[in-house]
């Protein structure tokens, strides 16, 4: 007779155990507020923005849970508010290809042209409208989104 050894992870959650493979073990990462900013506006004068989460994910074991972002102008501040989440397996090899994590939003309304301050998270610029080309801010790279026509 053949024995065969399977490793088991045990994980408690509240009041129940919960059995499994190690290798089918995600684990959620979430980013808010945070990433790379490409701006551009728009012919209506709407302000479009992609925002470029810091983690590059693999087509193999990454799984994308969604993104989001907004557009709120107070005065002669914009400020971008943003959120992104992945999920990963704990253990097992992945692909080295990279994915970038985005999301897109545009202003409701169109934005008068003239000189702005660009806020998401703790990271303010300085932004003239209307931007013709992409407008990058970024605390990343590279930068895919931008590089899109």
């Amino acid at each position: 007779m053949r024995w065969g050894f399977r490793l088991i992870c045990v994980s408690a959650v509240g009041s129940s155990l919960l059995l499994g493979a190690c290798g089918d073990r995600m684990e959620t990462h979430s980013f808010s507020n945070e990433g790379a900013l490409c701006v551009h506006s728009e012919s209506d004068g709407a302000l479009h923005v992609g925002v470029q989460f810091p983690p590059c994910l693999s087509s193999t074991c990454d799984h994308d849970l969604g993104t989001a972002c907004a557009v709120a102008v107070f005065g002669d501040e914009i400020t971008v508010t943003s959120h992104g989440a992945y999920e990963s397996p704990v253990y097992g090899s992945c692909s080295a290809d990279c994915r970038p994590l985005l999301a897109e939003c545009k202003s409701e309304e169109p934005l008068a042209p003239g000189d702005y301050t660009l806020v998401h998270g703790d990271n303010r610029a300085d932004l003239t409208l209307p931007v013709s080309a992409s407008g990058r801010f970024t605390d990343m790279a590279p930068f895919f989104f931008c590089e899109q026509p």
